[in-house]
């Protein structure tokens, strides 16, 4: 499903068959596999706790070790702003249903940025491969954020399901089951965003607010396991 906020120029440029957005002249900014952690010490010298607490690695998946964030927030600072383009992949599963997984860039002081989430929400408690969304944060200070996007500092700019025919179910069974799928946001100057599943991308939204990022940031809601974190850019 494709937001209906997507704007004039956006669509111009789909008819045109420009790809949005373009990864063309990205370099690898951050490259994260969380096997070179031997303790959580050494974890947080690298991702440090933005709420609920210090971030553990665990072996959660099949192979290696991931971040586990039990109802926590975490960040990485980049080496330098990027103000041109990024796409940052987190290969990404659940503990439960009806949880909440966020990830994105932000401001320095983590106050400005975008996210994708992953809602995991089911009614009736049965499996599901979730929703997913992509959020706008504008918070007046860090002690606003917590792991439930509230209206007071964050606005929801697109929501949609990956579509059957983008990703088969052995690619992606449900929001708990291996294998982990990998999700991408992706974001241009100018404010095109979009989101993907598995190299296929599903969800698109134009936002102009913000130009600068310099924090990675993970939440994770009861818990979130975190793998393969990658951030091109420019």
């Amino acid at each position: 499903m494709i937001s209906n906020t997507i704007s004039t120029a956006l669509l111009a440029a789909m008819i045109c068959g420009i790809g949005l957005p373009s990864s063309q002249g990205q370099e690898v900014v951050v490259e994260e596999s969380f096997d070179t952690y031997e303790a959580d010490a050494d974890l947080l010298g690298v991702w440090v706790p933005v709420w609920g607490g210090k971030p553990k690695v665990a072996n959660q998946l099949a192979q290696g070790k991931q971040l586990v964030l039990r109802n926590r927030i975490v960040g990485r600072e980049l080496p330098a702003p990027i103000t041109e383009s990024f796409k940052l992949c987190v290969r990404l599963l659940h503990s439960q249903q009806n949880r909440a997984q966020w990830f994105g860039l932000m401001n320095e002081d983590f106050t400005k940025g975008y996210v994708g989430i992953w809602d995991s929400f089911s009614e009736d408690g049965s499996e599901t491969r979730g929703k997913f969304r992509i959020f706008k944060i504008d918070a007046s200070s860090t002690g606003e954020l917590e792991i439930i996007p509230r209206s007071a500092w964050s606005t929801e700019l697109a929501f949609g399901f990956v579509p059957p025919e983008k990703v088969t179910t052995d690619q992606f069974p449900s929001s708990t089951k291996e294998p982990a799928p990998t999700i991408c946001l992706s974001w241009e100057k100018g404010g095109n965003l979009a989101l993907s599943c598995n190299g296929e991308q599903f969800l698109e939204v134009t936002d102009p607010s913000f130009d600068s990022f310099q924090q990675i940031i993970l939440s994770g809601g009861d818990f979130g396991i975190f793998d393969e974190v990658t951030l091109k850019g420019k």
